[in-house]
């Protein structure tokens, strides 16, 4: 990846959301690569693989097979991965759910 471009990971499994997130980044700064991940899984076996390691994680919580919060716990506890900031994009407006993230 050249130099100065910035790389974040998406994990979202509705296409429509990230049409539009991609359409977002785009038009505030054409320097970022977006890296999609429609399961937490493939999420999360791509950052073991080490290459290319985003500097910003976007993670939905509602996502099918394993949740967010899952993901997240498995982000933070990977002594190589625990550093890489974390957004978390829900539409859950439960107050346990928000303090738990």
């Amino acid at each position: 990846m050249k130099e100065g471009i910035k790389h974040i990971c998406l994990t979202e499994d509705d296409p429509d959301d990230y049409y539009f997130f991609s359409e977002v980044l785009d038009e505030l700064n054409g320097d970022v690569k977006l890296t999609w991940f429609q399961t937490c899984e493939d999420l999360l076996e791509y950052l073991k693989a080490g290459d290319n390691l985003p500097c910003l994680i976007v993670l939905d919580l509602n996502m099918p097979k394993m949740d967010g919060q899952t993901c997240l716990v498995s982000i933070k506890e990977e002594l190589a991965l625990h550093h890489i900031p974390v957004i978390i994009l829900s539409t859950a407006g439960y107050p346990t759910t928000i303090d738990q993230a």
